[in-house]
């Protein structure tokens, strides 16, 4: 609970505030610029407001005694001090501040919020936590750059002001009905307008009649996309928050501590996130800070509690464990679309975005009008996206994204692609978070070009438990040996384990794959020989089995024709997985079988065969270089396609388990040419998925496992072609 000069020093404020702004005849005034930022080009031009602030005339503080959020509490008293501003023009008017319009919903309830009525503080949401991103910077934001209204959109609830508590409950009752359970809000600073919005927004969430008590408010700190503001100068304005904001029932809270969102420019680094690790010593009391994203982010050793992606560009961004975000669509006023709205695809994304297992599920946005990303009310789509997330509550079931430790101090971080561990006093604990599963990733066809390193980057981006190279390995473009160390300069010490491709097979067309696993040993405790044929078992969840298939290895035929010694390993391998009661069999090879590309069946049709009648539930392959993903099939014929060999045809994305076996193909890290898919061949009909000559580009395949889920999602790192599906227990 909030102390009492505390809560009565937040009151005045806002009541000094909204007497100032119905003297004024304008607050301050918006100016913008755009800058591109963020991990990739898929991030949005963002707006920036001027720092300057309307600060209230008169208002000073002063240290006083030493509070739990940080090195001091402070209290606020009025005086007769003026404080000089500048004020900027606008074209709102003191009625705007209390605007509702004809075409307002109907508010659930119309009891007006009294700020004088103590509020109890209730629990916080359990994980998964659904948060939209909000914007409380109107009216000043309704008219920019010239053009008024600043928006492609017609918003249902009118050229509101962010601060009328009439419009706050409408949102309120919205954001309940979408089982949204916080807002972050964009906070530009001490005394700006959308810091001055902030009283209103907490207060009207916990007053007597307010129809979603139970929504949780954080901030969304815009300064460090700005610049690079110091560590004392963070600290300073996380001790203005915990002074005027933090202890508000209406707060959100993670492991008891207030919730802080950073928004970050394209080129932060590891420096941005040694600032707040300095910032929060300086500040010395509770805060749970998310970070945005940057390449590499995994691996910097001064970690925050969590991490989140903001770029609407993009309809569906996924950085498990931590955050999975997804957006409507992307129109900023003035230029083309970036990202058209389409429902169908909104499903689709809110739906993995579900079944994702991360901790934050983010929504870009609740009312960014000027970028054309609300999923707030319009006249053009009215309730559209709020009734999709309304149809598809989150499951309540996920833990926190960073455990409790016992340590009092940030520890000294030793950091590997894979996991990060953290040493304090001689005792070890694991920072990365447990998701009850794992990732991996998987690719053929690699070379080193700059396709390469783009699909690398993005590889290193994901921080998988280890990597499949899937065969094809340099394509000539380094040595062996500069292949290898060319790989770990992008991915560290995330294990890479390699199959035989025929470009490093007894051919030894560029390379060998003996000297390749020399310098790429196998990392996973495997069993078989390496490189050529092996398997090995992952936490108890999933038995991964590498075959050369179709390639001869220091004169071994790696051949899978029935009654021979290959085929009587591979079959053994499926059947002690299923003995154990491992979850998931996968098996992974370079060649293929089915196929709508360049390639035949070059594996044999008795290895598909076999494969097939133990059900194995995913095969990755590559050889083409395309993108495919099969039907869910229990047979299959090499050239003729047969109706009744598929259990699922994958229109949905979500399998089965042991209803059939899943294909995929994705020989797209980088080397070679992109292959066609042949809409004509006779085994096209035997795809749900795959990447047309319109999408072509390069990426690998992402693939989460639980204990009763696998999840792949083809990762676009020259495109922006995705696909996504499950395949689960019944």
């Amino acid at each position: 609970m909030r102390s009492c000069s505390s809560t009565s020093s937040r009151r005045l404020f806002s009541l000094l505030v909204l007497s100032l702004c119905l003297i004024a005849a304008s607050c301050a005034g918006v100016s913008e610029q755009f800058s591109d930022q963020g991990l990739d080009q898929s991030q949005p031009d963002r707006l920036a407001y001027e720092s300057q602030a309307v600060v209230p005339a008169g208002l000073k503080t002063k240290t006083t005694e030493k509070g739990r959020h940080g090195r001091h509490r402070t209290t606020t008293t009025v005086t007769a001090e003026t404080t000089s501003t500048t004020a900027l023009q606008t074209t709102t008017t003191a009625a705007a501040t209390s605007t509702t319009t004809e075409n307002s919903t109907t508010a659930p309830d119309a009891t007006q919020p009294d700020p004088t009525q103590p509020a109890e503080e209730s629990a916080q949401p359990a994980a998964p936590i659904r948060a939209a991103f909000l914007y409380p910077w109107f009216p000043h934001a309704w008219s920019q750059r010239g053009i008024d209204p600043f928006t492609n959109f017609t918003p249902t609830l009118g050229r509101y002001s962010s601060s009328d508590a009439t419009i706050i409950r409408q949102q309120l009752a919205l954001a309940r009905d979408a089982h949204i359970d916080a807002f972050i809000s964009s906070w530009w600073g001490q005394g700006h307008h959308t810091d001055l919005a902030v009283p209103a927004l907490l207060d009207t969430t916990t007053a007597t009649g307010s129809p979603n008590p139970a929504m949780r408010w954080s901030l969304y700190y815009e300064p460090e996309g700005q610049g690079d503001p110091s560590a004392t100068a963070i600290a300073d304005d996380l001790q203005y928050m915990a002074d005027n904001y933090f202890d508000h029932p209406a707060y959100l809270r993670v492991d008891g501590k207030p919730v802080v969102f950073v928004w970050a420019q394209g080129s932060d680094g590891a420096g941005m996130a040694t600032r707040w690790a300095q910032a929060e010593k300086l500040f010395g009391g509770d805060v749970y800070i998310v970070l945005k994203v940057f390449s590499g982010y995994r691996n910097v050793s001064d970690q925050p509690d969590s991490w989140h992606q903001y770029g609407p560009a993009v309809g569906y961004d996924e950085q498990s464990p931590y955050s999975a975000t997804v957006s409507p669509g992307f129109w900023l006023k003035g230029q083309s679309v970036r990202l058209a709205r389409d429902a169908t695809r909104f499903t689709q994304d809110v739906a993995r975005m579900n079944a994702s297992g991360a901790f934050w599920q983010l929504i870009t946005s609740w009312n960014e009008w000027g970028e054309g990303t609300s999923v707030e009310p319009a006249k053009e789509f009215g309730k559209t996206y709020l009734d999709i997330l309304a149809s598809q509550p989150p499951a309540k079931v996920r833990p926190e994204p960073k455990p409790t430790t016992t340590t009092t101090a940030k520890p000294t971080t030793s950091t590997t692609a894979a996991k990060t561990t953290s040493t304090t006093a001689g005792t070890t604990t694991t920072v990365r978070p447990s998701t009850g599963g794992f990732t991996f990733t998987a690719g053929g066809d690699h070379g080193a070009r700059s396709a390469t390193a783009a699909s690398l980057t993005k590889i290193a981006d994901i921080g998988p438990k280890f990597h499949l190279a899937l065969g094809d390995m340099s394509y000539s473009d380094l040595s062996e040996s500069a292949w290898c160390d060319y790989v770990k300069s992008y991915l560290g010490t995330t294990p890479v384990q390699l199959v035989v491709g025929n470009h490093e097979d007894d051919d030894l067309e560029d390379g060998y794959i003996g000297k390749f696993a020399s310098c790429l040993p196998d990392r996973m405790s495997s069993t078989g020989t390496y490189g050529a044929e092996y398997y090995f078992d992952v936490d108890g969840l999933a038995r991964v089995i590498m075959i050369g298939a179709g390639n001869d290895v220091n004169g071994v035929k790696y051949d899978y024709d029935k009654g021979t010694a290959r085929y009587a390993w591979l079959e053994k391998a499926i059947d002690d997985a299923r003995s154990k009661n491992i979850p998931w069999v996968i098996v992974g090879m370079h060649k293929v079988c089915i196929t709508a590309g360049q390639k035949g069946c070059e594996i044999g049709q008795d290895a598909m065969d076999l494969l097939l009648e133990k059900r194995v539930d995913l095969i990755l392959q590559a050889h083409d270089h395309n993108y495919q993903r099969s039907k869910q099939l229990t047979c299959a014929t090499a050239n003729v396609y047969r109706s009744s060999c598929v259990s699922d045809d994958g229109s949905d994305g979500a399998y089965t388990k042991g209803a059939g076996s899943v294909f995929v193909v994705s020989g797209l890290m980088g080397g070679g040419g992109f292959y066609e898919v042949n809409t004509a061949d006779s085994e096209f009909d035997y795809l749900a998925a795959h990447m047309g000559a319109d999408k072509s580009g390069r990426g690998f395949v992402k693939v989460s496992a639980s204990a009763d889920r696998l999840q792949l999602d083809f990762v676009g790192s020259t495109t922006d072609y995705t696909d996504h599906f499950t395949i689960a227990r019944p």
